[in-house]
């Protein structure tokens, strides 16, 4: 049985889930720094409306959960508590469930990719970065000295349940190389092979569908 999480349509794009301080996100879904005060109200609606459209980027990033795992998500209609996604400045989420009852998940202009609003939903569902695995110093070195001194916060360490699984340099929850640098030098590289391409926002890769399996109890949805 899916368990079901509950969506609202708010303003001009759309909703989300979550717990504690938000989770930021300076960058869009290329790993490209972006500044979310650089344009105007109408501008920025009007470049997140060009294509497809918001919600249909919205919809194919839900449509990846409930193909994939046993998350559900409904628009919703009276329920109390929902996840609530909106064009705040730049793209963040709260990390898991809060008390609060409309839970604000930020999709702006540039967080218009399937994967980066897949990378909130997980923030939403639970979920910290990849880099922030107590077993990533194995994986990544994080280089401190190039990190902007406000958001080295954001690579923190954290005591996470890593669900039985890998290290995913590919996973939609992992920073580029260049996240948040305040001097045009990597911020985060793998140790093996300092070169190699890290943190897409193309949709999520076969560990991140499993972590989602494993901790909400999918049962036969872990297939990968």
């Amino acid at each position: 049985m899916g368990r079901t999480l509950v969506l609202a349509m708010v303003a001009v794009l759309l909703p989300s889930l979550s717990q504690g301080n938000p989770v930021q996100e300076k960058y869009n879904g290329f790993g490209e720094s972006q500044d979310p005060e650089s344009k105007d109200i109408v501008t920025r609606i009007l470049e997140a409306n060009r294509g497809n459209g918001d919600k249909n980027v919205i919809r194919e990033a839900v449509k990846d959960f409930v193909d994939q795992t046993c998350i559900r998500f409904i628009a919703r209609t009276t329920e109390k508590q929902y996840l609530s996604i909106m064009p705040e400045n730049g793209c963040w989420s709260y990390l898991g469930r809060t008390t609060m009852l409309a839970q604000p998940v930020s999709l702006s202009a540039g967080c218009m990719a399937k994967g980066s609003v897949q990378h909130e939903l997980f923030h939403a569902l639970g979920f910290y970065h990849e880099q922030s695995r107590s077993d990533r110093d194995q994986y990544v070195n994080i280089m401190w000295d190039n990190i902007e001194e406000a958001y080295k916060n954001a690579f923190a360490k954290e005591d996470t349940n890593n669900l039985d699984t890998t290290y995913d340099y590919s996973s939609i929850m992992h920073y580029p190389s260049f996240a948040f640098t305040k001097n045009r030098n990597p911020t985060v590289l793998p140790i093996l092979n300092p070169e190699r391409y890290i943190g897409q926002r193309v949709g999520m890769t076969a560990t991140d569908i499993k972590k989602v399996n494993r901790l909400y109890q999918c049962g036969d949805r872990d297939l990968r």
